[in-house]
């Protein structure tokens, strides 16, 4: 359970270790940058927004524990003063590096969210690994993925109405890599992709780009043919 790596003394901070019922030593930026990521996925598969508040409260914890000036984030917190020097990591080796993986995570939230503050951030970030991208590719596999939704557009997909949910699990057997996913089932949503587009006793799915969405349809297989052209 994730309260098993709370850190007791700090509210809202995380723990790097468990074992044996303790938790020990601050927690770095890859725990944080994943553990969001997972938030984000679980969020998408069961839409219980506890999921995305989560997401959005530990980004914004990092915002001020781990962000430095030009965007990025330090491999420590500020609080961490047991080092010498606090250092960055950029590369992407066997597993994904913090900065990467939460380059993914801004785009993922702007989306989500409608907060273009993520969006600037991740732009930012991307501009300043675009040269070391460009010239050493294999180390930098998942910014290239972030590097993606700038050319190829996320496909923001929205599902309104009493069926969203079964509907939802069927467009996941659908692939489309860089796509998002929300449901409204009770016509309550206020993020900006379901905003004012449930309709009482119909059950519609919205393929939208930059939150500019297509005449919504009601089956997957429609559904697809629009994916097809997007």
């Amino acid at each position: 359970m994730l309260s098993a790596f709370v850190d007791q003394q700090n509210a809202g901070v995380l723990l790097h270790t468990y074992s044996n019922g303790i938790a020990k030593y601050p927690a770095f930026i890859d725990d944080y940058a994943a553990l969001i990521c997972a938030l984000l996925d679980v969020y998408e598969i069961t839409n219980q927004n506890a999921y995305l508040t989560d997401a959005i409260q530990y980004t914004a914890y990092l915002q001020t524990a781990f962000k430095g000036a030009d965007g990025m984030y330090f491999f420590t917190p500020q609080s961490q003063t047991d080092i010498p020097i606090r250092s960055k990591d950029f590369y992407d080796n066997a597993t994904p590096c913090g900065n990467s993986i939460m380059v993914n995570n801004l785009i993922r939230l702007a989306v989500l969210t409608g907060n273009k503050n993520y969006y600037e951030q991740a732009e930012t970030m991307l501009q300043l690994i675009k040269n070391s991208m460009l010239k050493y590719g294999n180390s930098f596999g998942n910014w290239l993925n972030a590097a993606l939704t700038f050319v190829f557009p996320i496909a923001e997909i929205g599902i309104t109405g009493n069926n969203a949910a079964a509907l939802r699990d069927e467009v996941f057997g659908k692939y489309y890599p860089n796509s998002i996913i929300q449901i409204d089932e009770i016509g309550d949503s206020k993020f900006p992709l379901l905003e004012n587009r449930y309709t009482h006793n119909q059950t519609q799915l919205f393929l939208c780009r930059n939150n500019t969405c297509a005449l919504p349809v009601s089956n997957v297989q429609d559904f697809t043919e629009l994916l097809n052209k997007f």
